[in-house]
């Protein structure tokens, strides 16, 4: 977490090492297999065991710094900084100027560990589980909470499609599948999904479109083929079909899908508020960003209301603007609106 909280904060502009140093990424699923396998492998004597990866199997700084780049929505640093200069650059006041603890560079290694011991002893299978994988999807769970802070999801539970994240109710018939619009996130969508599963029964599913919520941001020439890939995703899952159900932003996406004959005949549309006026002219994104920042939340309330971004007239609640305000801090939520 440290070291995504220093690259979200736009500290750490360089490479530091290059390829030859790498930061380890351990599975804290795995890691849980390997605590219960050794707390009842009653044969085996007190012993130490070094659960890292092959170095081979991790991402190199370099490689690991473009992914969460990309995932977060900012530019990728391409100068590449020694180790040992950079150190010394933080040692003599570098860190006073960056807001970056020195300390916080010692988790980046260019060390082989030694996990012979580990995979005498346990699976194959589950030494190779080592690594942590989905890494984009892991950054993007991490600045959500840097975000907003820790919260709960019951009685949702939560899966991955398609690289985003994905919460579901269990139930019958035709899915209801629920589509959030622009300054939100498939939580905000909660309480409607929790009321339509009490009165049908159905299966609810709602995603963290790409760059909200806690599903990175992924990169395309086209913008709208990361969502409508989503949408195709969720729709393959359920071939006998679903009502989706979109709200502003999301209803565009449907509409698009539909056009695009990603959904079919069985499949049923609900548009809320789709958003038919065509903007004439948008202002450059730097703008965009500028004006969002310093909007008030009585400014954030009526340009709200006036373009109909709210499923109802929540932007008189405290708490949800606190909440689009707090988005703002993320970079990859504020540069994916």
């Amino acid at each position: 977490m440290p070291f995504i909280k220093i690259i979200r904060g736009g500290s750490l502009p360089v490479i530091p090492g290059g390829k030859d140093y790498r930061l380890p990424l351990i599975n804290k699923n795995i890691i849980a297999e390997f605590i219960v396998q050794t707390i009842f492998n009653e044969t085996q004597e007190k012993m130490t065991y070094t659960l890292v990866s092959d170095k081979a199997s991790d991402p190199d700084i370099s490689d690991l710094m473009t992914t969460i780049s990309e995932s977060m929505h900012i530019k990728t640093p391409r100068l590449t900084v020694p180790f040992g200069l950079l150190k010394f650059v933080m040692t003599f006041g570098g860190s006073q100027l960056t807001g970056i603890p020195k300390s916080s560079l010692n988790f980046l290694t260019n060390r082989t560990f030694d996990n012979q011991l580990t995979k005498n002893d346990f699976e194959p299978e589950l030494v190779s589980k080592l690594s942590a994988s989905n890494v984009p999807l892991a950054i993007a769970d991490i600045d959500f909470r840097l975000t907003y802070g820790e919260a709960g999801i019951t009685p949702y539970t939560r899966t991955s499609l398609q690289g985003a994240t994905v919460y579901r109710l269990d139930g019958k018939g035709k899915p209801l599948v629920l589509i959030h619009g622009l300054f939100s996130d498939g939580t905000d969508l909660f309480d409607l999904g929790l009321a339509l599963n009490k009165q049908t029964a159905r299966e609810i599913i709602i995603p963290d479109l790409p760059g909200f919520g806690k599903s990175p941001f992924v990169k395309s020439r086209d913008s709208l083929i990361p969502y409508l890939d989503l949408i195709a995703s969720i729709k393959k899952a359920m071939p006998e079909g679903a009502i989706f159900i979109g709200h502003s932003f999301g209803a565009a996406l449907l509409m698009e899908a539909s056009n695009r004959n990603y959904l079919v005949e069985s499949d049923k549309i609900i548009l809320l508020q789709p958003p038919f006026k065509k903007i004439v002219k948008e202002p450059y994104s730097w703008l965009s960003k500028l004006m969002l920042k310093q909007a008030s939340d009585k400014q954030l309330a009526h340009y709200f209301n006036r373009n109909g971004l709210l499923l109802t007239n929540v932007a008189k609640n405290d708490m949800y603007l606190k909440r689009v305000k707090a988005s703002f801090n993320s970079p990859r939520i504020l540069n994916t609106l």
